[in-house]
C-alpha cells in the first residue's frame, strides 16, 4: 500500500498495488540459414535488444553455430534494436575480439575513457566474415557494438540507411521542487574516434534487399543475396586503429 498526499487539496489516499516481476524475454533468435555449394555455412543471428540475457544467450547461439554446425560466415541482424545496457555491447564484442578497445567515452572536458573487450573469450574464428544488418532504428548500445566490430575490421555494415545516431550519455539531477534536470554528460565514440550522435553508422554495402522484420526468423533469415566474397574483400581492405 502506498499513501499519497495531494498538495492541492491536502487529501490523503491509500493506493494498493500488486508487485509483479516482469519476465525478461530471450533477445536472441538464430539458425543456420544456408549451406552453400562452395562450402560457406551461414549462421543468422537476430538480436532484438540488449537486456540481461543477451550476453549468455548470444554466447550459446555462437557456440551452437560455430562449433556444432560448422558455420564460417555470419549475419548479425541488429535492425530495429533500440539498444539497452551499454556494458552488454562491450561484453558481446568480447565474443568476437579479444583485448581491444571496443568503444570510448568522452566527457565534457574531452577526457577519454576506453572500454576494452575481455581476454580469451572469443568464440568466432577471426577469419569468419560478419555481415551487420542495420536500419534507421538501430540505436544506442546497438551502435556501440556495430561501431566496434566495424572499426576493428570484424564486420561489414549493410542496409538502406544510416543507423539511428544515439551516442550521448545523459544523467538526471534531482531539483529541490522534486523535478529533475536531464543533462548530457558524455558521448560515445567508435574505436576510430568517430562520433555516433546525430550521424549514425553508414552502410558499407548499401542495399534495399534485406528481408522483412515482420517475418519470423525461420522465414526472415534469407541470406542468399549476400556476397560473402565482397564482405571478405572489404574486411581485408579495412585498416583497424592502432590501439
Amino acid at each position: 500500500t502506498m499513501t499519497v498526499l495531494h498538495p492541492a487539496t491536502n487529501e490523503i489516499t491509500d493506493i494498493k498495488m500488486n508487485r509483479q516481476f516482469a519476465q525478461v524475454k530471450d533477445p536472441i533468435s538464430y539458425r543456420v540459414s544456408e549451406r552453400r555449394p562452395d562450402g560457406t555455412v551461414v549462421g543468422y543471428i537476430r538480436v532484438r535488444e540488449f537486456n540481461s540475457l543477451v550476453r549468455p544467450k548470444l554466447e550459446q547461439a555462437l557456440i551452437a553455430l560455430e562449433q556444432n554446425e560448422g558455420c564460417n560466415a555470419y549475419v548479425l541482424d541488429l535492425r530495429s534494436n533500440p539498444g539497452g545496457a551499454f556494458q552488454s555491447a562491450v561484453e558481446i564484442s568480447s565474443l568476437f575480439m579479444s583485448d581491444v578497445v571496443a568503444t570510448s567515452v568522452l566527457d565534457s572536458h574531452q577526457v577519454k575513457l576506453p572500454f576494452r573487450t575481455a581476454k580469451d573469450q572469443t568464440i568466432v574464428d577471426p577469419s569468419h566474415p560478419i555481415a551487420l544488418w542495420l536500419d534507421k532504428n538501430s540505436a544506442s548500445a546497438t551502435e556501440v557494438l556495430a561501431g566496434s566490430l566495424h572499426d576493428r575490421c570484424r564486420g561489414v555494415t549493410m542496409g538502406s540507411t544510416n543507423s539511428y545516431g544515439k551516442g550521448l550519455i545523459q544523467a538526471v539531477y534531482g531539483l529541490k521542487n522534486g523535478s529533475g534536470l536531464v543533462l548530457t554528460v558524455a558521448k560515445y565514440v567508435t574505436p576510430k574516434d568517430i562520433e555516433i550522435q546525430g550521424i549514425g553508422i553508414p552502410p558499407d554495402i548499401p542495399t534495399n534487399n534485406l528481408p522483412s522484420l515482420l517475418l519470423p526468423p525461420s522465414f526472415g533469415a534469407d541470406t542468399t543475396h549476400i556476397d560473402f566474397t565482397e564482405v571478405q574483400n572489404k574486411l581485408q581492405m579495412c585498416q583497424p586503429p592502432s590501439k
